[in-house]
């Protein structure tokens, strides 16, 4: 993308964000987007052209055109939700990654003892150190999981407003800096599995399914009664299902598998409380986790 068409790219996309909020006169623009008022102005009229923004009848001022207030049209309001998403994926996604450089990196060149010492002073409890590996395991595998179908729900997305809008030149320099913003920010994600795991998850062409069923996969690996790991885990998992926005069948699939699952650990656990505490603590935890990914995946099925 040429250097004129990136300006017109990130100035249209403030804007979008900026009238997802509300309808706001071109002052108001201009004040939160750039110094440039010709520059933004310019913008303003490309968008307005192109049917993403158009001029609302309410103002409190008639006199003067540019304290009409814009707002987004139909097609704008898709783009502007595409932008939102995206954005909040990528917040979800930056504090997974850093959790797991900042927390499950440590491991890599320090002794046992060392690492122990660490998560003490970070206020671990002893059942918390005991599950660390596993915990590591799973922001690992949520993180390339999470990462690699990203693309192809971008593709799908912005295909559909494509399709649907029959559109212009501006959207699709939109969407493709979405998509190429998208695919530059995990591609270090993937190296980075290749350089230390040496393979790549295998990921079909239908992502649902396997998206779907993130939220139970994840719980085998004890996260969800972390406090280090909970909220990243979760934040991922919802911004990923915006962007896929899936339907209520979907959940009650996974919901009504889960159970079933629930039902097997329940009497996993019950069969080895007589065998020793190591063994029943290990399976208590599955389970409990398990239970907090149904009560998740209910909270994700009343969102979306």
């Amino acid at each position: 993308m040429k250097g004129s068409d990136n300006r017109l790219v990130d100035y249209s996309m403030r804007i979008l964000s900026m009238l997802s909020r509300g309808a706001t006169n071109v002052n108001q623009i201009i004040k939160q987007t750039s110094s440039d008022r010709t520059y933004v102005i310019e913008v303003i009229k490309n968008l307005q052209r192109e049917k993403i923004i158009e001029e609302s009848n309410y103002t409190t001022n008639r006199k003067h055109k540019q304290a009409k207030p814009k707002r987004l049209t139909y097609l704008g309001q898709e783009l502007a939700d595409l932008i939102k998403k995206v954005s909040e994926y990528n917040k979800s996604y930056s504090d997974l990654k850093r959790l797991r450089v900042e927390t499950f990196n440590f491991r890599k060149n320090n002794s046992p003892k060392l690492l122990e010492g660490k998560l003490r002073s970070e206020g671990w409890s002893t059942q918390d150190i005991q599950f660390y590996n596993s915990y590591a395991e799973g922001i690992r595998l949520l993180e390339f999981e999470c990462s690699l179908p990203l693309n192809d729900l971008l593709l799908f997305r912005s295909a559909g407003i494509l399709h649907q809008f029959q559109t212009n030149n501006i959207v699709k320099k939109i969407l493709n800096k979405i998509i190429t913003d998208a695919i530059s920010r995990h591609v270090d994600s993937v190296v980075y599995n290749l350089n230390n795991e040496g393979w790549l998850p295998i990921i079909g062409d239908n992502h649902v399914p396997l998206l779907m069923a993130l939220p139970a996969k994840i719980s085998d690996y004890h996260v969800y009664n972390n406090r280090f790991t909970r909220n990243q885990v979760k934040g991922i998992i919802t911004a990923l299902f915006s962007l896929l926005d899936p339907h209520k069948s979907d959940f009650r699939r996974n919901v009504d598998k889960l159970k079933s699952d629930i039902e097997d650990w329940e009497a996993r656990v019950r069969d080895v409380k007589t065998e020793g505490e190591p063994k029943w603590s290990y399976l208590s935890s599955i389970l409990e986790n398990k239970k907090e990914a149904l009560t998740f995946y209910n909270e994700l099925m009343s969102r979306f």
